[in-house]
């Protein structure tokens, strides 16, 4: 839940920001401008991906959680297979969503460079 609202709110972020390029006509026409604001429409794309994939990841732990549960472990067999490979499942899925939410914040990064750029205004 926190990783989509940061998405919305960073998905929003570089909107604004791409609007307010887009809305200046007399330095939209420079090429630099134009390429500005293919980047940022990249990047709004990638983090439209981003945020699925960590929905997918949420939905793919849960499921993993889910069977694990019925391959439990007890002292008589203290290690099972099926569980260690599902907790493996599980452990992936966190590190790619924390890999994910590191991506996102690298992007607001880049998004607030772009914006700092784009407002000197001027080529």
């Amino acid at each position: 839940m926190i990783t989509g609202t940061v998405s919305y709110a960073l998905y929003a972020y570089v909107d604004t920001i791409t609007k307010d390029v887009a809305g200046d006509k007399k330095t939209c026409a420079h090429e630099s401008y134009r390429a500005a604001i293919d980047k940022l429409s990249d990047l709004k794309q990638e983090i439209i991906v981003n945020a699925f994939a960590v929905v997918v990841l949420l939905i793919i732990e849960q499921l993993a959680h889910s069977i694990s549960l019925a391959f439990p472990t007890s002292p008589a067999e203290p290690f099972n297979w099926y569980w260690a490979a599902l907790f493996s499942i599980r452990m992936a899925c966190f590190s790619s969503s924390v890999l994910i939410v590191v991506i996102q914040f690298h992007a607001f990064i880049v998004a607030s460079d772009y914006r700092r750029v784009i407002s000197r205004k001027g080529p």
